[in-house]
C-alpha cells in the first residue's frame, strides 16, 4: 500500500517549450479537446514502462475526445489508467470518467490528489455509482474531501472482485442434475436422514441445487455446536448441530448457502453489478439478528471482506426466514440474485415449509430461532473467534 501512495508522489512536471512541441507533435489535426492540452511527458512518464506504443495510442484515442476536460484527463493519466489495455479495460475506462466527469466536481480533481481519493474512483463504476446514488449528491462530495473514508469504502468494494476458484462450468453442472448428494461424516451417520429430510421438507434442496457441490453433515464437536463452512475450492457445504442445537440446522444451512450464492455471483459479470449495490448498504445498514456479523464488525470493521460476507451470508439467511426484518433496497437485490440464479423456486412456498418444518421436526417457530441468535454476545463471539 505504501509502494503505491510513494508512487504518486512529487511527481509535479513543469511545462517547458520542449514539452509543448511534444505535445504537438502528438497532436492530430482537429485534436482541439482534452488530449491537446494533456501534459505529454507526464502521460510519458505514466505509460513508458507499462504499454506498448500501440497500446498508449489507444488509452490516447479514449483521452482525445472533446468531452473530457483538460483536469479530469490530466488526473485520469496520473491515477486511473487501466493495468491491462483490452477492449474491456479501454470500455471500463471510458465509462469511469463519464462518472466522474458528472459526479466529480472538478476542482476535486486539480493538483495532488489524495491516495484514498483516488483509490476510491479506481474501483468498478458500478460500486461508485452505488454509492453516490446512496449517499446523496452532499453526503458523496462530503465523502470525496475525506481521504480516511475514502480508503474505507475502497477496502469494502474488493469484496466484489472474482477471487473465487469455482469455474462457470462447475456452477452449470450443478443446476443440471437431478438432485444435491447429501453425506454424513463418520460418527454423524444417524444425523443423515434428519439433513435429508430437512432438505426435502423445506424445499432448501431446490436453493442448494444450483450453488452447492454436495451437502455434508459433519460430526458434532459437542452437544451445543452449531458451526458451518462452504468450500472455496469444492463448492461443497459442510454443517453440524450438537443434540441440544437441532432447531439450528435450517439457519445454519441458510448462512453457508448464502455464502455460496456469492460464490456464484462472483463469476456473473452482471450479478456483480448487483453485488456492488449490496457491499455498499452492508456500509450504510446495519444487519439485523446478527451478533457474529457485529462480532466482525467489531474486531475487523465493515470495510472488511469478513464483515460483507457474513453479512451476505446473515442477510441470505434473513431473505428466508424472516425476510420482513430487511430493508428494502437489501430485499430488491435478494430477488434479483433469486431471479438469475433461483428462477425454479417459488419462494413463499418455501419459506412456508421452512416455518412448518421447525414447528414440526424442531417444535420452534421463526421468533424462538431469532431469539435464540439474538442471545449471543458480539463480543464473546470475537474474543471467541480468535482464539
Amino acid at each position: 500500500m505504501a509502494g503505491e501512495e510513494a508512487d504518486d508522489a512529487g511527481l509535479e512536471i513543469s511545462r517547458k517549450p520542449e514539452d509543448l512541441a511534444a505535445l504537438t507533435e502528438h497532436t492530430k489535426p482537429g485534436d482541439h479537446g482534452a488530449m491537446a492540452v494533456v501534459d505529454e511527458v507526464r502521460f510519458d512518464i505514466y505509460t513508458e514502462k507499462r504499454f506498448t506504443d500501440d497500446e498508449k495510442a489507444q488509452i490516447r484515442k479514449v483521452l482525445s475526445s472533446d468531452k473530457w476536460p483538460k483536469e479530469l484527463c490530466e488526473f485520469a493519466v496520473k491515477a486511473l489508467l487501466p493495468t491491462k489495455v483490452t477492449d474491456k479495460t479501454l470500455k471500463d475506462f471510458e465509462e469511469r470518467l463519464e462518472f466522474i466527469k458528472v459526479r466529480v466536481p472538478l476542482e476535486f480533481l486539480i493538483g495532488d490528489s489524495k491516495f484514498g481519493f483516488a483509490k476510491l474512483l479506481g474501483k468498478r463504476v458500478s460500486f461508485l455509482s452505488a454509492l453516490a446514488d446512496s449517499l446523496g449528491k452532499t453526503e458523496w462530495e462530503n465523502l470525496l474531501r475525506d481521504d480516511e473514508k475514502c480508503k474505507q469504502y475502497a477496502r469494502a468494494a474488493f469484496l466484489g472482485d472474482p477471487i473465487y476458484r469455482l469455474s462457470d462450468e462447475m456452477f452449470e453442472g450443478f443446476a443440471k442434475r437431478d438432485a444435491v448428494p447429501v453425506e454424513a461424516e463418520v460418527g454423524a451417520e444417524d444425523r443423515l436422514e434428519e439433513l435429508q429430510d430437512v432438505l426435502g421438507q423445506t424445499g432448501i434442496e431446490k436453493i442448494a441445487l444450483p450453488l452447492a457441490n454436495k451437502i455434508i453433515f459433519a460430526k458434532p464437536n459437542d452437544p451445543n455446536t452449531v458451526r458451518g463452512h462452504n468450500h472455496n475450492f469444492t463448492g461443497d457445504v459442510i454443517v453440524s448441530t450438537g443434540v441440544e442445537k437441532k432447531p439450528m440446522l435450517i439457519p445454519v444451512l441458510l448462512h453457508e448457502l448464502g455464502h455460496a450464492m456469492e460464490k456464484r455471483v462472483s463469476r456473473d459479470d452482471r450479478a456483480r453489478e448487483i453485488f456492488d449495490r449490496y457491499i455498499v448498504l452492508s456500509q450504510l445498514e446495519a444487519t439485523k439478528h446478527s451478533p457474529y456479523v457485529d462480532s466482525f464488525e467489531l474486531t475487523d470493521g465493515k470495510a472488511s471482506g469478513y464483515y460483507v460476507e457474513e453479512s451476505f451470508a446473515e442477510d441470505f439467511r434473513l431473505y428466508w426466514l424472516k425476510p420482513e426484518a430487511l430493508s428494502s433496497g437489501k430485499s430488491a437485490i435478494f430477488d434479483e440474485f433469486c431471479d438469475r440464479f433461483l428462477g425454479g423456486v417459488d419462494r413463499e412456498k418455501a419459506r412456508a415449509q421452512i416455518r412448518s418444518v421447525l414447528g414440526n421436526f424442531y417444535g420452534r417457530s421463526v421468533n424462538d430461532i431469532f431469539q435464540m441468535i439474538d442471545c449471543y454476545v458480539p463480543r464473546k463471539l470475537a474474543e471467541r473467534r480468535k482464539k
